[in-house]
């Protein structure tokens, strides 16, 4: 099981580096910031930004936090695949790399 555990964080992380490499930067701006319920408190950003064709697109953060760390009408970058603009998230070592970097440490310490 935790070898199969540590397989599957690899596979998260060479998916994460594969999305980074084969993306795009763009600006684009947080238009709300939504509540998710649950055992804590999580806010999460709602964003738009364009894609390169200028379509504009708009998508909700995967990671949330606390309401002040984003304000509404903020600049923010966003990460795209070209290929498939409705695949982004916002750019930041937090939003691109917290889940695939904590299940790689589950992972190794299910391995220990």
């Amino acid at each position: 099981m935790a070898s199969a555990a540590c397989l599957f964080s690899l596979a998260l992380l060479v998916k994460t580096a594969v999305f980074v490499g084969q993306s795009e930067v763009t600006t684009g701006k947080i238009e709300r910031i939504e509540y998710r319920g649950g055992r804590s408190e999580r806010w999460v950003p709602v964003y738009s930004y364009q894609n390169s064709s200028g379509v504009a697109l708009q998508r909700e953060g995967m990671v949330g936090g606390r309401a002040t760390r984003w304000s509404v009408g903020q600049q923010v970058g966003v990460r795209f695949r070209p290929s498939d603009p409705s695949d982004a998230t916002l750019d930041s070592f937090r939003d691109l790399w917290s889940v695939p970097l904590m299940v790689c440490g589950f992972s190794v310490g299910l391995l220990a």
